[in-house]
């Protein structure tokens, strides 16, 4: 479960891991069911893929079944809590525990070509991404070299060059970017308005700019070939995202009752808006938000 130790905010409880798994299958839905962007290629039997805030495990899973001839597919979190029995998994696949916010030790330098990670945003701190970035990329496997240009060309001394080093994956929720979206115009918001505003005494993320601007620190931090996508949620699964965001919130009120950051008065009040709010989305109103994903390459 959450602690004081770390930075996490949410729960690591049976019920904090479904949604975790279900906000998952969600967020694919609006990336056309891609684990990966196209733009990374995943053809190398020998593949190194790391997956950091791994949480329930569930992306690299995924992954594994789909790329079963992957040689190395390592999960990190701080916490192990949600990920599944080591007796279950693919003998490609190990988790292991480690805090983003260090320098990787020695063994994890320049060793994976490929870095996902996913949803930073209640754990970054102000507002800046920087620092983090500078792990992962420590953990991406440098320049890969000598290639043949030409393997027609009758002196390969001259035409051989170096590759770029490996691919990172960063994908968040742009909350900032924020709409309330309605099947009609007569539906009312104003409950899910209320949460909105409540929600700010919470660190949630919700007034992060740096996921809009991902693709420019991808680029000032050196990498190549970056590409940056920012996609609505789809109307139709606009509902499940917000279900999903409930359960966020049910988390931090139930922390912040247990942790008496909040009298029970404050609590009982927060309890009785998200129902209203959930009663809101029912009729057919809800938030939207941005999907965001950002990909690169470590330079030559």
């Amino acid at each position: 479960m959450a602690n004081d130790s770390d930075d996490y905010h949410l729960s690591r409880h049976h019920a904090a891991s479904a949604r975790l798994n279900l906000q998952h299958y969600l967020w694919l839905t609006t990336f056309s069911n891609h684990l990966l962007s196209p733009k990374i290629p995943v053809d190398d039997e020998q593949l190194k893929v790391a997956d950091i805030a791994t949480g329930t495990g569930i992306w690299l899973l995924d992954f594994a079944r789909q790329h079963p001839r992957a040689a190395q597919l390592d999960g990190f979190d701080i916490s192990l809590d949600q990920v599944p029995s080591t007796a279950w998994l693919p003998s490609n696949v190990s988790f292991h525990q480690y805090n983003v916010h260090e320098q990787p030790p020695n063994d994890l330098l320049e060793r994976y070509d490929i870095i996902h990670v996913r949803h930073l945003n209640l754990i970054i701190k102000n507002d800046d991404p920087t620092a983090v970035l500078g792990h992962l990329l420590a953990m991406l496997r440098n320049t890969q070299g000598p290639v043949p240009l030409n393997e027609s060309v009758a002196n390969p001394g001259i035409w051989w060059a170096s590759e770029p080093g490996g691919y990172l994956q960063w994908g968040e929720f742009d909350l900032r970017g924020f709409q309330i979206a309605k099947a009609n115009q007569d539906t009312s918001t104003t409950h899910l308005e209320e949460l909105r505003r409540k929600c700010q005494r919470f660190n949630t993320g919700g007034t992060a700019s740096w996921p809009d601007r991902l693709g420019d620190v991808l680029i000032e931090a050196g990498l190549q070939d970056v590409a940056f996508e920012g996609k609505w949620l789809d109307h139709a699964y606009l509902g499940y995202h917000m279900n999903c965001t409930f359960l966020v919130f049910e988390e931090l009120v139930e922390r912040t009752a247990n942790s008496g950051k909040a009298t029970s008065e404050e609590n009982a009040e927060l309890w009785a808006e998200l129902a209203k709010a959930a009663a809101e989305t029912q009729e057919g109103a809800t938030w939207n938000f941005r999907n965001i994903i950002a990909v690169g390459r470590k330079p030559a």
